[in-house]
């Protein structure tokens, strides 16, 4: 990283927290607040911060008390198929939460209870596939790379707090071997299976997504690893101005990349770094991106969503003290955040 970089960081949360509405939610949604928690933490803002304190604390209630009422639910819309990506995002921010809460000694009633609770309704729904579907569906449904790495990161951040969970070593070993099986031999990952490119046919846009999932459950040595940064450094482009624009790909790449370390990271980090920021706005979000073309991503909603694309970009420029503690294999078992 650079000094601009963290001026980025910086200038994209007071950003955000200008945009948190009065209940302590972003864009009124759970994921939305998932996010921005998860780039306020990202930076070590937590509830005892002086400048993101009060913001981080109303944030986590609000996801708290949509847990409460939803009995561990946490969407805004729980009736919708797509509620599951909500409740994996706002799961993984609120285990980061209990976990720097339980380490710095704060108490945030319900805090604990609702990430128990969320946590385990990932586990007790997880697809007989391996997988998570639409609406948490067991079999049948739709089912995908990108809803399960969701569920896997949330799982991964409960798994830091100390609240026991059952059947999490058998969810992650059937989930871990549901990622893999999307994997072509050619390194790449998969959308639904080996052959699905998600949007672009030239292109396994999901790659760094099954290698960071590999990665955080301690897989980051694997053949398979080994094989998807290869594709990744000899077939990603990120040129924010075209259809070369994958926030979303590069959210996982660049959280992947920096974990391969040396030569790999080297590469890579040049190859994405400046792109973000030459172009985030004056007031600290980020431009529309594209030019005008279509996106070569999974559904590109950051396209339109200000937000989305703000927290996709500030999350990216996190990795340099995000994962400072991680070795390259992933080896290393290190206790908290």
């Amino acid at each position: 990283g650079v000094p601009a970089c963290e001026e980025a960081v910086i200038k994209a949360l007071r950003w955000m927290k200008s945009r948190q509405k009065p209940d302590g939610s972003w864009e009124g949604t759970s994921w939305a607040t998932g996010l921005a928690l998860l780039a306020y933490m990202g930076h070590c803002e937590t509830p005892l911060s002086d400048e993101y304190g009060e913001s981080a604390t109303k944030g986590i209630l609000y996801l708290v008390n949509l847990g409460m009422k939803n009995k561990g639910r946490l969407s805004s819309n729980p009736d919708g198929k797509r509620w599951v990506y909500e409740h994996g995002i706002a799961t993984y921010a609120l285990g980061e939460a209990a976990t720097f809460c339980k380490e710095l000694k704060v108490e945030i009633p319900g805090l604990m209870e609702v990430t128990e609770k969320a946590g385990q309704l990932i586990i007790d729904n997880q697809h007989e596939t391996g997988g998570w579907a639409y609406g948490f569906a067991t079999k049948g449904g739709h089912c995908d790379t990108s809803v399960a790495s969701w569920q896997l990161q949330a799982l991964k951040a409960c798994s830091h707090t100390g609240i026991k969970y059952k059947g999490m070593s058998s969810c992650i070993s059937k989930a871990l071997a549901y990622i893999d099986k999307c994997q072509n031999p050619n390194g790449g990952y998969g959308y639904m299976n080996t052959k699905t490119n998600a949007s672009a046919p030239d292109y396994f846009t999901l790659t760094g997504l099954g290698m960071l999932c590999n990665q955080m459950w301690g897989k980051g040595d694997s053949i398979g690893v080994a094989k998807a940064s290869k594709y990744i450094l000899s077939n990603t482009r990120f040129d924010y101005n075209t259809k070369y624009c994958d926030l979303y790909g590069h959210y996982y790449e660049s959280q992947a990349m920096i974990r391969r370390g040396g030569e790999e990271w080297k590469q890579y980090n040049g190859l994405f770094r400046d792109q973000l920021l030459n172009n985030q706005n004056a007031n600290g979000s980020w431009k529309v991106p594209g030019g005008g073309e279509k996106p070569r991503a999974v559904a590109p909603k950051f396209v339109k969503d200000e937000f989305y694309r703000t927290a996709l970009c500030t999350l990216m420029l996190e990795v340099y003290y995000r994962f400072l503690s991680s070795d390259g294999g992933g080896q290393r078992s290190i206790p908290g955040i």
